[in-house]
């Protein structure tokens, strides 16, 4: 019975090292780690953004688009109009640097001013057909 219990112990700590060994081959190197941007992170303004299209999913798409690139997205879903050809990116409080800065990582967008201080956010990206998904000219 002794000879026994020792086989198992035996048995066991190979397995242990066994395992040790496939998750040392397998885990990630340094060079293999992506760096998470949290949305807010590195821009300091809060954007909705809303399909003025009839393509299903692309308020969403942008939506995850922009939160990768680090914005605070705090609304996305379907603008009233659905016939826009061609964005509008419009500045709803403080000043337009936020609406620059949405309208070069899109790498497009006709920027206009119409506060509403009702809005808590800065700006509203009312998204065209001309939008493409990963949006082309971002940096």
């Amino acid at each position: 019975m002794e000879r026994a219990a020792r086989i198992s112990l035996a048995i066991a700590a190979l397995a242990a090292a066994a395992s040790v060994a496939v998750w040392w081959m397998l885990r990630p190197s340094d060079g293999d780690l992506t760096e998470t941007v949290i949305p807010g992170e590195l821009y300091d303004f809060r954007i909705e953004v809303l399909n003025a299209t009839t393509r299903l999913g692309l308020a969403r798409d942008a939506t995850g688009q922009l939160r990768e690139l680090g914005v605070d997205v705090v609304y996305y879903g379907t603008a009233r109009d659905q016939d826009l050809d061609s964005t509008r990116i419009i500045v709803r409080r403080g000043d337009s640097v936020p609406a620059s800065i949405i309208r070069e990582l899109m790498g497009r967008g006709l920027m206009e001013i119409d506060l509403d201080s009702s809005l808590l956010l800065e700006v509203t990206v009312l998204l065209g057909a001309d939008v493409s998904i990963p949006f082309k000219g971002n940096p």
